[in-house]
């Protein structure tokens, strides 16, 4: 077992529809699905539905989203398995506009659980991308991603702390994305990015738990990339 990911990424202007497709799944996997777009007034994305595959899932949730203009869209979904099989997720296009998706299956088998309630930020700021969070324990894996409004180009871009890159879009004229992974420590986290600098940035995050030694989230295994 290990956590797969799979994304639908395309540093262009486009209109259409994500497609996120699992081969299979576990009663009990948790999947966290971040979307974002380079405009939050004007290119807003729906949630994911899903769409194909004998799998079933339960009650995809909004966990996190911004509602700030002059920002880019972003917003993470979760959900649960809850019968076998196959699962495709999908996204409706906002129209023609830059736009991403990563979605991540956490086995269950794996010990990864998600709580009622989970741990979430979310922070807007200008400057390089910062934010805090506080995790319930150490050990467990943060889910975050950053949107530039300001489309700095990221091709230098650093990370705060030891992280899995998980996603990257940047177009010149709409935003610069980021999607990434890490490991808690204990205490108050500091998320983002050192550079570049002069961003109009937005960071979400989730805490996922796991249960059992920090290192299985090592061993990670990778999905088909569909755009």
């Amino acid at each position: 077992m290990a956590i797969q990911v799979v994304t639908d990424l395309n540093s262009v202007r486009r209109s259409t529809n994500m497609t996120l497709a699992f081969a299979s799944a576990a009663v009990g996997d948790v999947f966290v699905l971040s979307l974002s777009s380079e405009d939050q007034a004007n290119y807003t994305l729906a949630a994911p539905t899903k769409t194909a595959g004998a799998g079933a899932v339960g009650t995809i949730t909004s966990r996190v989203a911004t509602t700030l203009t002059g920002h880019t869209y972003s917003g993470i979904y979760t959900c649960i398995c809850t019968t076998a099989g196959a699962v495709t997720f999908s996204v409706a296009t906002p129209g023609l506009s830059m736009y991403g998706a990563v979605a991540i299956k956490f086995p269950t088998a794996d010990g990864y659980s998600l709580a009622t309630t989970p741990v979430t930020v979310k922070t807007t700021g200008s400057g390089a991308p910062s934010a805090s969070i506080t995790p319930t324990a150490a050990g467990n894996i943060l889910v975050a991603m950053n949107g530039d409004w300001n489309a700095v180009n990221g091709s230098g871009r650093a990370y705060r702390g030891t992280v899995t890159e998980e996603g990257y879009e940047f177009a010149s004229v709409a935003a610069t994305l980021e999607w990434w992974i890490q490991t808690s420590t204990s205490g108050a986290n500091n998320i983002g990015l050192t550079a570049p600098s002069g961003q109009i940035f937005t960071i979400l995050a989730i805490e996922v738990l796991m249960a059992g030694a920090p290192e299985a989230e090592l061993g990670r295994g990778w999905g088909l990339c569909l755009n």
